[in-house]
């Protein structure tokens, strides 16, 4: 099932791209929560152990919000914060690195949250999230470059190679 994405106008679009993988080895598995909508493919069903992790980084997030809302709404990056959990510390960081606020990289910072707690449970794991991606493989790995309307979508593409 492809997953939903937001639209500019609040709807819902279907996320169609992640129907295109030839990849046939691994076990492909949607887990959603909120406005996380993960597809996650692993050497076998972790949907509850994914399930999981979301819902303690989600958590974690969500309460250093409450205590700092700026965070949620600045433009720009913050301020460090040391007491802040690692998933909130990684987005401020890369706020810093990219000149803007740490809310542009939740997606990543959660695909990469739930693909490191995963790695535990398989020796391969793609986590996608709105476009990011978390990915650990034992083979080399070629990924399609989709932009929606663009000419180049689907044209353009990384190799990305074995995980170590």
């Amino acid at each position: 099932m492809a997953g939903k994405r937001s639209d500019q106008h609040g709807g819902y679009e279907e996320r169609k791209y992640r129907n295109l993988l030839l990849d046939r080895i691994l076990t492909s598995f949607q887990v959603q929560v909120k406005e996380t909508d993960l597809y996650i493919r692993a050497t076998r069903d972790l949907s509850e152990a994914a399930y999981q992790s979301i819902l303690r980084h989600r958590y974690q997030l969500d309460q250093y919000i409450l205590g700092r809302p700026e965070f949620l709404h600045s433009l720009t990056p913050v301020s460090p914060d040391e007491f802040a959990p690692p998933l909130v510390r990684r987005m401020i960081s890369a706020g810093q690195c990219a000149g803007v606020g740490p809310m542009a990289s939740v997606a990543g910072a959660v695909a990469e949250a739930v693909g490191q707690d995963l790695m535990a449970e398989s020796e391969e794991i793609i986590v996608e999230n709105g476009g990011d991606i978390f990915l650990r493989c034992s083979r080399e790995v070629r990924v399609g470059i989709f932009a929606g309307r663009s000419p180049l979508s689907l044209r353009v593409g990384v190799v990305i190679a074995a995980s170590a």
